[in-house]
């Protein structure tokens, strides 16, 4: 798989940069979504919630 990656990588940066925005974009989206009419009290767990989903999906944990 990441031959493959390497290999648009270098054919199309453009095409990885706009995949990497989408997918950041996503991210993003699904926080704001989350956080939306949470009280205050709430939202440290929501964000810490968020953060470890990032970190399984990267694949590093603490």
């Amino acid at each position: 798989m990441w031959s493959a990656l390497t290999e648009l990588a270098s054919v199309s940066p453009c095409i990885v940069a706009v995949l990497l925005f989408i997918v950041a974009l996503a991210f993003v989206t699904a926080l704001a979504l989350a956080l939306n009419g949470t009280g205050v009290g709430e939202r440290a767990a929501v964000i810490r919630a968020f953060a470890e989903l990032v970190r399984s999906v990267r694949g590093t944990r603490r």
